[in-house]
């Protein structure tokens, strides 16, 4: 979303709005000067409360004033201040001040005795902010002066998901260990205000410590079952169906600790993992594939990571792993140590009967069978709980040089072929080559090398 010049969501000219809840991503463009979300213009009431200010941009190049604020620009020309309370402002951009730029307050702060500005006159508390300041005419910057007393922190936000440029993929969430949680101040949120921007309860006990307190942004965590994925999170692939039920067990997902429903790590699945009755899931989470996948294997939907919990010492556990709808799988590959190798890589994790342990697939539902200490446990210790990173796979079959026949394999019928062609020279003239791999107009040794690694293959599918 843009404007044509300033202000790329909301130009606010003296209206004194009260803005909380709010979402703002990936608004303004580098042709903007000022304001990629939000531009305030001699305003001395504005309030902003609970919101969240990502991937917003102005121009990277400076354009005098106003200019700037790749968040927020305010217009203080007349010495007016806006608050800013309990707010994230993170990956926006600008040539100066990607979040917030206060014209005057950036010009004057701490000049003269006693100062025009002081940090007694910044309304900015309880804020988590990338932003730290560069000079422009006053002796030093107010940002180096937010911090504890103003309750700023500096931290990653921990959001689900900003991977690429657009918003619209983005998942601005907060994950469980977010610096965010339980971390902004109650009695900055409106009259009336009672819940987040999905319609969770606004002031909870996101971090289970017993006392409830609001977030700082427009997303209130609150994780019911404590399996590490917030109950909205758990709430359907849309996040506004509170009964959703992706294991057809007439309990909300959200709501039991031995089932959780996710996004995959890239957004574009949703899936349920059940674990076994009497265990409970922890630490679930959706994740990139930690390291190159081995040729021909290709995890499309990454990996997921987890504890069961509850299984007793040299226990058993089943997992079941309810893919997207319409989702096939060839096998499943976990990343970790294995005993015997101790480093961590990639292995095959099928099922083998006599270790009890393993993969079966049935179409997109995929049922996994652990063993404590054994194959699969990530931290192979007899400790009632299992670890888990990997996620389903499809493999690759390299296409076959040399099935002339499109029977599936390589064989001594193809090699008669070759060898009619073996030593042409003229592959542009006449009929073409059958074997000619490198396309290079002649049959030679290159493609009897070629051939020869080929020969053999009966998966030539």
């Amino acid at each position: 979303m843009y404007a044509y010049e300033d202000g790329g969501a909301i130009y606010n000219q003296r209206a004194l709005p009260t803005i909380s809840n709010c979402l703002f991503a990936g608004n303004g463009r580098d042709t903007m000067t000022a304001g990629g979300a939000i531009y305030n213009d001699d305003d001395n009431g504005t309030k902003i409360i609970n919101c969240t200010f990502y991937g917003n941009k102005v121009s990277p190049v400076s354009a005098g004033d106003p200019s700037g604020g790749g968040a927020i620009y305010n217009d203080d020309s007349s010495w007016y201040v806006v608050t800013i309370t309990n707010c994230v402002f993170w990956g926006n951009s600008a040539w100066a001040k990607p979040d917030i730029r206060s014209y005057k307050l950036d010009e004057y702060y701490g000049y003269w005795e006693p100062p025009i500005y002081s940090i007694d006159q910044i309304h900015y508390t309880y804020i988590d902010m990338q932003q730290t300041g560069a000079p422009f005419d006053a002796q030093k910057t107010w940002e180096e002066d937010l911090g504890e007393a103003l309750h700023i922190i500096r931290q990653d936000p921990l959001f689900v998901n900003v991977a690429g440029i657009d918003p619209y993929a983005w998942n601005l969430h907060l994950q469980p260990g977010s610096p965010c949680i339980d971390a902004g101040n109650d009695s900055a949120v409106p009259s009336g205000v009672t819940t987040d921007m999905d319609e969770d309860g606004r002031i909870l006990d996101g971090d289970n410590s017993g006392g409830a307190r609001v977030d700082i942004g427009a997303d209130e965590y609150i994780d019911t079952d404590s399996d590490g994925v917030q109950n909205s999170e758990e709430m359907g692939p849309d996040g506004y169906d509170s009964s959703y039920d992706g294991n057809d067990d007439m309990i909300p997902d959200s709501q039991q600790n031995s089932v959780t429903s996710t996004h995959t790590y890239d957004d574009t699945g949703y899936v349920t993992l059940a674990s076994s009755p009497g265990t409970a899931l922890s630490e679930v989470q959706s994740i990139a594939p930690p390291a190159p996948s081995p040729d021909g294997v290709e995890l499309e939907y990454g990996c997921f990571g987890f504890i069961i919990n509850g299984v007793g010492i040299g226990g058993s556990a089943i997992v079941t792993l309810f893919g997207p709808e319409g989702a096939t799988y060839d096998t499943f590959y976990k990343y970790g140590s294995t005993i015997g190798n101790p480093s961590d890589h990639w292995y095959e994790f099928l099922y083998d009967a006599p270790s009890q342990t393993g993969a079966q697939i049935n179409g997109n539902e995929i049922t996994l069978y652990f063993v404590d200490g054994q194959r699969g446990d990530d931290d192979l210790s007899l400790n009632g709980e299992i670890v888990e990173p990997g996620g389903p796979a499809i493999v690759s079959v390299p296409e076959c040089e040399g099935d002339f026949d499109i029977d599936s394999d390589v064989d001594g019928s193809d090699f008669v072929v070759f060898i009619a062609d073996f030593d042409r020279a003229n592959c542009d003239v006449g009929d073409p080559c059958k074997g000619d791999f490198d396309n290079d107009n002649d049959v030679d040794d290159e493609d009897l090398a070629t051939f020869a690694a080929a020969f053999g293959r009966v998966d030539c599918f």
